[in-house]
C-alpha cells in the first residue's frame, strides 16, 4: 500500500516538474491579461487636460498634412520644395523614434485604425528578420545600419497597452519578435546598452542615461523573467548618473568599457529632462529636480537647452518646444496641474498662430522654415 503511494506521489512530483519546465520554456511568450498597472499607464490622457484641445486639433493636423510621407513614415524634419528636390536622389529621413511615439498617441486617443496603420509601418519598413528595429530609414530604401534600444522599448510599451485594450494577436506577435531581439542584441552582460550594429553585429559599449526607460523595462519583466536582472542593473546605472543636488539633473551616458559616466562639463536639457520623465513615470524623482522646475517656471524663468554641471549656469540661449513639452509631461505625471499649465503656457509659445502660414499649428521656426519631428510629437503627447 505504501509503495503505490509513493509511486503515486512520485508521478505527481515528476508531472509537477514537467509542467515547471513547460512554464520556464514559454516564460518568453507575453501573457498580459488582466494586468492592473495598465490603465493606471502614468501619461494616460486625462480629461482634466481638455483646456488645451484646439492646441492639440491644430497641431494633429499639421503634422498630418505636412510631415506624413507617401508611405506613412512621419519625416524627421519640414523640408521646403527646394529642398525636397535637392533629396529626391537619397530621400527624407524617417526615424523610429517618430513612429513610437506618434504610436502612443493614437492609443492614447483610443483610435485604434490610425494605431494600426503605424504598426503596419513598423512592420513592412522598420523591423528586421531578426526583430531589430532600425533608428532611421528614408523614402527611398536606405536604413540605417543601427538601431536604439530607447526607440525599441517605445514601441513594445505601446504594444503592451494596445494588446490589453483591443486584444489584436497581431500586436503580441511584433511584441514576442521585438523582445527577443531586445534582450539578445540590446544588453550586454545583464545591462542595457545603446543599440546593435547590424552590419556589423556589434553591441555599443555604452547605455544613454535617458535611455533607461524603467517602467517599460517593470512591464517586460513581469512576463519574463530574463529581464529582472536587467531592470535592477538599469535602475543602479540611472540612479548613480545623478550629478547633484547644486545641479539635480543626470550625465548623458555610461561607458561600460571604463566603468565610467560622461565627463562633459555641458549638459543637454533635453537628455536629462527625458530622465526625469522616465522617473516621474514610477514615483522616483528626486526632490531637488523638481524644485529646480518649480522655481524656474514660478519665477516666470526660461529653461535653455544646455547648461555647465560646475558652475549651473546656461550655455546657450536656446529654448525648445521638447524642453517645455517634456517639462509638463513630468508634471501631467505627477499630477500637478498648476505646474502643467506653466509648462504648457511656455510651450504654446512656439505654435504658430497664423492661419495663413504653411506652419499653423504646428510648432516652428517660421523664419528659417524649421519645423522638426521631436519637437511636434513631444508637444502632441503633452497636450
Amino acid at each position: 500500500m505504501s509503495k503505490r503511494i509513493n509511486k503515486k506521489k512520485l508521478r505527481i512530483f515528476f508531472f509537477i516538474i514537467i509542467i515547471i519546465i513547460i512554464m520556464i520554456i514559454n516564460y518568453n511568450r507575453f501573457y498580459i491579461f488582466n494586468m492592473p498597472f495598465i490603465e493606471d499607464d502614468p501619461l494616460f490622457k486625462s480629461k482634466s487636460y481638455e483646456l488645451y484641445s484646439n492646441s492639440e486639433k491644430n497641431l494633429i493636423n499639421f503634422i498630418k498634412e505636412e510631415m506624413i510621407s507617401d508611405y506613412g513614415g512621419i519625416y524627421t524634419n519640414y523640408l521646403n520644395d527646394k529642398e525636397i528636390s535637392n533629396l529626391l536622389e537619397n530621400g527624407r529621413s524617417i526615424l523610429s523614434e517618430s513612429i513610437g511615439l506618434i504610436l502612443y498617441y493614437y492609443y492614447q486617443e483610443s483610435n485604434k485604425e490610425f494605431f494600426d496603420i503605424y504598426v503596419s509601418y513598423v512592420n513592412k519598413y522598420l523591423l528586421t528578420e531578426e526583430g531589430i528595429i532600425y533608428w532611421e530609414i528614408n523614402e527611398n530604401g536606405y536604413s540605417n545600419n543601427s538601431s536604439a534600444t530607447i526607440d525599441d522599448l517605445r514601441i513594445l510599451r505601446t504594444l503592451i497597452f494596445a494588446y490589453n485594450k483591443w486584444e489584436d494577436s497581431k500586436y503580441l506577435s511584433l511584441y514576442n519578435d521585438m523582445v527577443k531581439a531586445l534582450y539578445y542584441k540590446h544588453t550586454n552582460n545583464g545591462y542595457l546598452i545603446n543599440g546593435y550594429d547590424i552590419k556589423y553585429k556589434e553591441k555599443f559599449n555604452e547605455i544613454n542615461i535617458s535611455y533607461i526607460d524603467l517602467y517599460t523595462l517593470n512591464l517586460i519583466s513581469k512576463n519574463n523573467i530574463k529581464f529582472n536582472k536587467i531592470y535592477d542593473n538599469s535602475y543602479k546605472v540611472l540612479k548613480n548618473a545623478y550629478v547633484s543636488d547644486e545641479f539635480p539633473f543626470y550625465y548623458k551616458y555610461y561607458d561600460f568599457s571604463n566603468e565610467k559616466y560622461s565627463s562633459e562639463n555641458n549638459i543637454s536639457m533635453i537628455d536629462s529632462l527625458l530622465v526625469v520623465l522616465h522617473l516621474s513615470e514610477i514615483g522616483m524623482n528626486k526632490a531637488e529636480t523638481i524644485e529646480w522646475l518649480d522655481q524656474k517656471l514660478l519665477k516666470g524663468k526660461n529653461i535653455y537647452s544646455e547648461y555647465n554641471i560646475k558652475t549651473t549656469l546656461p550655455t546657450s540661449n536656446i529654448e525648445s518646444t521638447a524642453i517645455y513639452a517634456i517639462i509638463a509631461r513630468i508634471y501631467k505625471n505627477r499630477k500637478q496641474p498648476e505646474m502643467y499649465k506653466l509648462a504648457i503656457e511656455k510651450m504654446l509659445k512656439f505654435q504658430i498662430k497664423d492661419r495663413k502660414s504653411v506652419f499653423y499649428g504646428g510648432f516652428a521656426d517660421q523664419k528659417k522654415e524649421e519645423a522638426y519631428s521631436f519637437d511636434n510629437l513631444q508637444a502632441l503627447l503633452a497636450l
